[in-house]
């Protein structure tokens, strides 16, 4: 839990039991009023699990931290509480801009790189052998 929302469950009035942070039964209650007062129909409470997973995942979490911190046992579990936003598969997919281009690409540091790690096989071949073959 994160420190902001640990300050709001301490500064909620009334008596805590070891251990909880609601007394039995009250954040139901709490709860289904607060959904039918914001007309959500179908919205349930543990659709708050699926809603905290894909926005660690969209803000940075790896699935084996978010695994971990759901209980999971398994990586497929947690990948079934992870929706991205349209707008996050896109920005994903954006990443891959540029890989195409139709300009030329400088390559001229490349090539000399390469001359090197030629001339340092050729030198490393066992007698008898091409370079590069085993």
């Amino acid at each position: 839990m994160n420190e902001a929302a640990d300050a709001a469950l301490h500064a909620l009035p009334g008596d805590k039991i070891e251990g909880r942070v609601f007394r039995r039964g009250s954040i139901r209650t709490a709860w289904e009023n607060a959904v039918e007062r914001a007309g959500l129909d179908g919205f349930r409470f543990h659709d708050l699990r699926h809603t905290f997973a894909s926005h660690m995942v969209m803000r940075g979490a790896n699935l084996v931290e978010l695994r971990d911190i759901l209980g999971h046992a398994d990586l497929k579990m947690t990948m079934r509480y992870c929706h991205l936003a349209p707008e996050h598969k896109r920005a994903a997919v954006a990443r891959l801009d540029g890989l195409t281009s139709t300009q030329p690409v400088d390559t001229s540091v490349d090539e000399a790189a390469g001359a090197r790690r030629a001339d340092a096989r050729e030198d490393s071949a066992t007698p008898g052998r091409s370079p590069g073959t085993w």
